[in-house]
């Protein structure tokens, strides 16, 4: 997002709003994907309950400080990656991107941009309280920006699923390398876990092998 985001809470707080809003009243003329809108609600009502509960000078401590803290980075992650997809959709016009305070047309992707040939090959580190880092690099050639431009590619979206359970959790992140957090509960259960490359537009390539680890 380079620029277009402010810095200070006020100013990511009010810019990530008017996204919102935007995007709730065009997603449909847009093609806005339902399920990242869905998780871009959720994060953002996050963000909104942990700020203004922060602004409450009666509430305000250590704890609500680092709530908002939390809930702010998970939506500044998501949306390094939503706001390309609004940048490269040809569906929303400059005036609008305008409008969101975005980069200009111009700067931004038109075109879908591709992702390495080959699923990622994983490396996956467990640790404790049911923690997993997940490390994604390209079959025989390692880290991408060895090998690639940094604008070749976004991130990775990685997923799990923790002991016979078939639902999948997933997320998003612009490295290529992301701690998933089954949680402290699933300690002693078995984690299966894949990934998958990320374009600017979140089109995925094709997701890698899947690793299953035991949490401790």
């Amino acid at each position: 997002m380079g620029r277009s985001i402010p810095r200070d809470d006020n100013g990511f707080f009010s810019k990530a709003a008017s996204i919102h809003e935007k995007c709730l009243e065009r997603a449909v003329a847009w093609e806005v994907d339902a399920r990242e809108m869905e998780k871009f609600t959720v994060l953002f009502e996050s963000a909104r309950e942990a700020y203004l509960a922060h602004l409450n000078v009666m509430l305000r401590n250590r704890v609500t400080k680092a709530r908002k803290d939390v809930t702010f980075r998970a939506l500044l992650e998501f949306l390094r990656l939503f706001v390309k997809t609004l940048e490269g959709n040809l569906r929303v016009s400059d005036s609008e991107l305008n409008a969101m305070g975005l980069q200009p047309r111009r700067r931004a992707a038109k075109e879908p941009l591709t992702w390495p040939g080959e699923a990622p090959v994983l490396s996956v580190h467990v640790m404790p309280g049911g923690l997993a880092r997940v490390s994604a690099s390209i079959p025989g050639l390692g880290h991408p920006t060895r090998t690639l431009r940094r604008k070749e590619y976004r991130g990775i979206v990685a997923r799990y699923r923790v002991g016979t359970s078939q639902e999948w959790v997933e997320t998003y992140c612009t490295r290529l390398r992301v701690v998933l957090s089954p949680g402290q509960e699933h300690v002693g259960e078995c984690c299966t876990i894949a990934a998958a490359w990320l374009n600017p537009r979140l089109e995925r390539g094709p997701w890698s092998n899947e690793m299953t680890v035991l949490l401790y």
